[in-house]
């Protein structure tokens, strides 16, 4: 297969994938439920070395005890933009995030329980216990699981809603057949005309 027809095949089914998702989405969290929310930089190194240059800012989410996540591409970090992405991805929760200026506005939020965790201080709250680990952890595997060399950061989110399908899908052999029921859902058959 040529390099141009993998990367288009590629490409496909990452939009597969996100489009698999966005029909199935459902908001995380609920009555009882905790969700983690973090957001980090996704970017390239100028020769692969020292801080991001260039980067795609996302918001993440993991609602403990299951393993449903989101992750949508963000313009910036700013209050307002966390805000309307945490309601539109979290119902009525327990929110658990970092100190960043940019969650303050959500103790004032009446749909949620906010609890903060100040990384500068410790991982775990020695007090209320609220940490935001699993949300860190999952980053790890979604900057691992982008490839390393070739990434355009218009393909971020194709990479992300990957990692998303896959990681609801976690059983490898089964995998292949759920990708062609995927493509059933998202492609439907059209009825033959009565011509």
């Amino acid at each position: 297969m040529s390099s141009n027809s993998y990367a288009d095949w590629s490409s496909f089914v990452r939009e597969l994938c996100r489009e698999d998702i966005l029909a199935s989405h459902a908001k995380l969290g609920g009555e009882g439920v905790t969700v983690e929310v973090d957001e980090t930089l996704l970017g390239r190194r100028k020769s692969n070395v020292g801080r991001p240059l260039m980067g795609q800012w996302v918001l993440g989410g993991i609602e403990r005890g299951s393993r449903k996540v989101f992750f949508p591409v963000i313009p910036d970090r700013t209050a307002d933009t966390l805000l309307r992405y945490i309601r539109r991805y979290v119902a009525r929760t327990t929110l658990i995030t970092d100190c960043w200026k940019g969650y303050s506005c959500l103790r004032e939020d009446p749909s949620c329980k906010h609890l903060t965790v100040n990384h500068s201080e410790n991982f775990v709250d020695p007090v209320i216990g609220a940490h935001t680990q699993n949300i860190e952890r999952v980053w790890r595997e979604v900057k691992s699981s982008n490839p390393k060399y070739g990434r355009r950061l218009d393909h971020i989110d194709g990479y992300l809603a990957a990692y998303v399908w896959k990681r609801l899908h976690p059983e490898r052999g089964r995998r292949l057949h759920d990708f062609y029921a995927a493509v059933a859902r998202v492609y439907p058959p059209k009825p033959p005309s009565l011509s």
